[in-house]
């Protein structure tokens, strides 16, 4: 699986604090091997987005089966992320 970055996420990746962007970076590499891992969740009211939680941040994506690739959506702190 190839992963792709939204502008909304790459944006929201380089706001957040560089001791966590490392554990995110990792949560994000893993996808490429298993797209759907244990603990991914699908979003309600949607019909093809999931999350992961990584800490305090969660990863929302949606995966193209067709095209092979993983297109992270946003990163965001879980107080904050669903609004």
């Amino acid at each position: 699986m190839i992963i792709q970055f939204s502008k909304k996420a790459a944006k929201s990746f380089k706001r957040i604090e560089r001791r966590f962007q490392l554990q995110i970076a990792q949560s994000i590499e893993k996808l490429k091997d298993e797209p759907f891992p244990v603990g991914s969740k699908k979003i309600q009211g949607s019909l093809d987005y999931f999350r992961i939680r990584s800490g305090y941040f969660r990863i929302l994506y949606k995966v193209d089966a067709d095209e092979i690739i993983v297109l992270i959506l946003d990163i965001g702190h879980r107080k904050e992320i669903y609004k």
